[in-house]
């Protein structure tokens, strides 16, 4: 039993608000720490801290795919960059984009972007400036059948590889 990795499920419900549930996010510890999150669907943010993560701990950020149930708190979890210090970025990696879906670079853009994003105040999420803690944005082919390697970093590898998901990207 490798007790380095604990694979804890944060949400698995879906765009639904009747099942009690969160909608999708995963935290994956190593070595007793929060360091990777897959998707931030709504509620996820809560579970995050009610399961004791730590936004500084937090290393990379893979979003799947551009559903509201998988990336909906998103900004609440990068604003929460206000409220400790932290100089390190955080890798975030999902999709390039594809039919009517962003690549992850537009839709940080689209969320943050200083004079047209929907939360324009979060901007120095960019550059690490305005208190924020600065993101590294890595867009996934998602069409290839070779994995992407998106993270590396204290022993932990990650690839990310596409699966198809209808037109999703």
């Amino acid at each position: 039993l490798d007790k380095d990795f604990t694979l804890q499920l944060l949400g698995s419900g879906g765009p639904i608000s009747d099942d009690l549930r969160a909608s999708s996010g995963e935290l994956v510890w190593w070595k007793g720490k929060s360091r990777v999150m897959i998707d931030a669907g709504g509620g996820v943010y809560l579970r995050f801290g009610q399961a004791g993560g730590k936004l500084e701990d937090l290393d990379f950020l893979g979003l799947s795919h551009f559903h509201t149930d998988h990336v909906a708190d998103v900004p609440a979890l990068l604003k929460g960059g206000y409220f400790f210090d932290r100089e390190d970025p955080l890798d975030i990696a999902g999709p390039e984009a594809g039919s009517a879906f962003p690549s992850l670079t537009g839709y940080m853009k689209a969320l943050f972007d200083g004079d047209e994003g929907a939360y324009a105040y979060l901007n120095g999420l960019f550059d690490g400036s305005d208190g924020l803690f600065p993101v590294t944005i890595t867009d996934v082919p998602y069409k290839t059948s070779q994995g992407t390697k998106v993270y590396e970093q204290d022993g932990l590898t990650i690839y990310a590889l596409g699966i198809p998901h209808g037109d999703v990207p």
